[in-house]
């Protein structure tokens, strides 16, 4: 009847399935990026293998149907202490394009792939064990599309993402 991946949870009671959908049941889902100083917040969770460490996004997610918003969600808050803000010179995007060059020479594959996007953004990094503090890391954003001979290879067709600290030129990972 549904997705077999979801069959436990249907019979556990814990997933409702609905056999058929009308325009009544229409929603959106909307997804808005926050941002400080013009420069946005990486939206997504992220979880560092350097360190261990994760952070939450910066998005505010919503949910609205014909009733009006019926779910809010501010994956995090962060507020900015001006005395501690600090001037610091950006490496330009050509520098980390060398970086991903660099990376992606390293790899053992034969398989062109394609920048499809690329920002500058903030990670946000917490900067004490209490998750009290953090910093905001300007980061280079990629994402990119391994190639095969017809199109993209990656199986749930999502670019894979790469990082680069816009001031160290080093990896994000």
């Amino acid at each position: 009847m549904g997705d077999p991946n979801n069959d436990d949870m249907l019979a556990l009671g814990k997933l409702a399935s609905k056999d058929s959908w009308t325009e009544a049941d229409d929603c959106y889902y909307i997804v808005l990026e926050t941002e400080i100083g013009g420069i946005p917040l990486h939206s997504d969770d992220f979880t560092s293998v350097q360190t261990y460490n994760s952070s939450p996004g910066g998005a505010i997610e919503a949910l609205v149907t014909a009733d009006g918003i019926v779910s809010l969600w501010v994956k995090a808050f962060y507020t900015t202490d001006h005395s501690t803000v600090r001037t610091v010179e950006l490496l330009p995007q050509e520098a980390a394009d060398r970086c991903l060059d660099e990376k992606y020479g390293l790899l053992i594959t034969n398989r062109p792939y394609e920048v499809t996007d690329v920002r500058l953004e903030y990670f946000v990094q917490y900067t004490d064990s209490l998750h009290a503090a953090v910093e905001l890391v300007p980061a280079w954003s990629y994402s990119i599309a391994d190639r095969a001979q017809n199109g993209p290879v990656d199986a749930d067709g999502m670019p894979s993402q790469c990082y680069f600290n816009a001031v160290t030129g080093e990896e994000i990972l």
